[in-house]
């Protein structure tokens, strides 16, 4: 399959050329709901009603996560990715993060990260880490 037909491919790739994973989750959100403009998301985002405001943020960070998945198993030994996942898993606090940093690369400071991340998720999904 081809970038252009594979979203999370392309997106994987645009992380490799420097773009961040929270600029894709930015623009999944403005895509789901039209948005052309940055400046208009948090408004545009507020006047959705709850269920539909909450089905475009899961579905954004289900993509964002999708993108971290790819990147771990497909990209574990290249350092723009992990340096990409772990600032995502950060401002995120996203579990598919977390699990695609832990499960594919070694770093300096894993640990320190490994026992933040072990305190917001559950036993049973951090034990393979």
């Amino acid at each position: 399959m081809s970038v252009a037909k594979d979203p999370v491919r392309a997106a994987a790739a645009e992380v490799l050329l420097g773009v961040s994973i929270a600029t894709l989750h930015e623009r999944s959100l403005m895509a789901a709901i039209g948005v052309t403009r940055e400046d208009d998301l948090t408004r545009a985002l507020r006047a959705l009603p709850d269920g539909r405001r909450r089905e475009v943020r899961e579905q954004a960070v289900s993509f964002a996560g999708e993108v971290c998945r790819y990147l771990g198993d497909r990209h574990s030994d290249d350092p723009r990715a992990r340096l990409m996942l772990e600032v995502w898993a950060r401002e995120s606090r996203d579990y598919a993060a977390y699990d695609a940093l832990f499960s594919a690369f070694e770093f300096e400071g894993k640990q320190r990260m490994l026992d933040e991340a072990r305190r917001m998720f559950p036993r049973s999904m951090t034990a393979h880490w």
